[in-house]
């Protein structure tokens, strides 16, 4: 499966499958259109990106310098979202994540994610968040028509989190994530970056979340963006695992003295408490491989 991306007005449409060259053919049947990319992979799923704002500094996210806000005027109006929702849609498109920045930052979020649930017929809404805001509006977007939520958690340790984020509070992600729950939302997921921070502990901390709560704990290596210049100093080689990429991106190195853990060392970890099987549940649409006990 293939996946589009709109993030502004400015022409930042793009296929993050591997290839921007994407054309619109006729169904089996010849009766509606569907988005397909050169390689002939049917895009059904839309990345939304509301706002490049957040209320979190992440080191791995955002650079020292900072980064170039866009312009009000260059976002994209709900009105405009609206539209290319729809039109979109009918193109074949089943499945919407919003994201940002942090999407709950920007105004009337809610608003527009039930605007985008009643403007066309999806087969999944969901959101990514880093869960500050949530409980504030988990009500709201529950009958706004969001089926499914994202959290980014890079730590369960509140020092270690905090410092990760810029002063992010964990007591609010977890209040969040807990009442969630709560609420029955399922297919909860939590999104944890390998960062130089994340240590053996931490790792055994978020196996026992898993075993204690319904969400599923997805580990995330960081990869190299334009934005992050030299900010991560020299970029080593990820580590491979069976069922990765045969042929991994090149990743910022650890800090002096600090060994990053790898996918093969949470691996190791995870098989301390029990024999972890690969699984073909489906907890999001990207290329996660998924590990049950």
């Amino acid at each position: 499966m293939s996946d589009y991306m709109i993030h502004n007005r400015t022409g930042n449409i793009h296929n993050s499958g591997g290839s921007n060259n994407t054309r619109i053919n006729k169904d089996n049947a010849g009766s509606s259109n569907i988005l397909v990319d050169s390689f002939g992979r049917k895009i059904d799923y839309l990345r939304l990106s509301v706002t490049d704002r957040c209320n979190l500094r992440c080191t791995y996210c955002i650079p020292e310098q900072g980064i170039n806000l866009l312009r009000r005027s260059e976002m994209l109006t709900y009105e405009e979202i609206e539209k290319s929702v729809k039109m979109l849609a009918d193109a074949g498109i089943k499945k919407i994540r919003i994201t940002g920045g942090e999407p709950l930052v920007r105004k009337d979020i809610v608003a527009l994610i039930k605007k985008i649930r009643e403007s066309s017929e999806l087969e999944d809404l969901s959101i990514t968040t880093n869960g500050i805001l949530l409980g504030r509006y988990l009500y709201d977007l529950k009958s706004a028509g969001l089926n499914r939520i994202n959290i980014s958690i890079d730590s369960l340790d509140p020092e270690k989190f905090s410092a990760i984020t810029g002063g992010g509070s964990l007591f609010d992600v977890t209040a969040g994530l807990k009442k969630a729950i709560e609420m029955g939302f399922s297919g909860l997921n939590v999104n944890t970056v390998i960062t130089d921070i994340l240590d053996t502990e931490d790792v055994r901390e978020f196996i026992s979340m898993s075993m204690k709560m319904p969400v599923n704990i997805r580990f995330i290596e960081m990869m190299q963006l334009p934005i992050s210049g030299n900010n991560h100093g020299t970029l080593v080689e990820c580590s491979t695992f069976p069922g990765f990429l045969s042929k991994p991106p090149l990743l910022p190195a650890p800090s002096a003295g600090k060994t990053r853990l790898s996918v093969v060392d949470i691996m190791k970890i995870m098989q301390k408490y029990g024999k972890f099987e690969k699984t073909d549940i489906i907890a999001g649409f990207g290329p996660s491989v998924y590990y049950k006990n």
